[in-house]
C-alpha cells in the first residue's frame, strides 16, 4: 500500500491513496495509513538501545573517581629521621603491607592536616636543624 501525500495542503482529507501524488511513502500492508512511519522491531530496538545507553552513563556514574595525578617532590632528611621512616616500613609490613616511602609521608601529612597551625608550628619548632648543603657539583 502508498501512502500519498498532496503537497501544498495540511488538512487530513489532503491525504490520498494511490500512486498519482507528488509525494508517496510505502507504508506495511497491515498498518493503517496515520500510523508511524518507523516499524515495531525498529522502535523496540530504538527504546531497548536509549536504556542501554542509560545504564551505561549509570555505570559511569558509579565508578571510582580517577585517582589525583602524582607531582615528584624532593627535600631533605637528617639521617635518623631516614632511618625511622626504613624502621616504620619494617613495622608496618609485620602487621600486612610493606608501604612506600611515598605512602608513609602521604600519611603524615595527612595526618598533619588534622592539627591546629599553632600545634604544627610547634612540632617544626621542635625538629634540629639540618645542614644547609653546600652549592657544589651535583651528586
Amino acid at each position: 500500500m502508498t501512502v500519498a501525500i498532496e503537497s501544498g495542503s495540511t488538512t487530513p482529507a489532503a491525504t490520498t491513496l494511490g500512486t498519482d501524488a507528488k509525494t508517496s511513502v510505502e507504508t506495511p500492508a497491515s498498518a493503517p495509513a496515520s500510523a508511524s512511519l518507523e516499524k515495531p522491531a525498529a522502535a523496540a530496538k530504538t527504546a531497548a538501545v536509549t536504556g542501554k545507553k542509560s545504564a551505561k552513563a549509570e555505570a559511569r556514574a558509579e565508578k571510582k573517581p580517577r585517582p589525583e595525578k602524582s607531582v615528584k617532590e624532593a627535600f631533605r632528611l637528617a639521617t635518623s629521621e631516614r632511618k625511622r621512616i626504613k624502621v616504620m616500613r619494617d613495622d608496618v609490613k609485620a602487621a600486612g603491607r610493606r608501604p612506600t616511602e611515598s605512602e608513609l609521608i602521604r600519611a603524615a601529612i595527612v595526618r598533619l592536616g588534622s592539627h591546629s597551625s599553632s600545634e604544627i608550628l610547634a612540632m617544626v619548632n621542635a625538629l634540629p636543624p639540618l645542614e644547609k648543603r653546600k652549592g657544589g657539583k651535583k651528586r
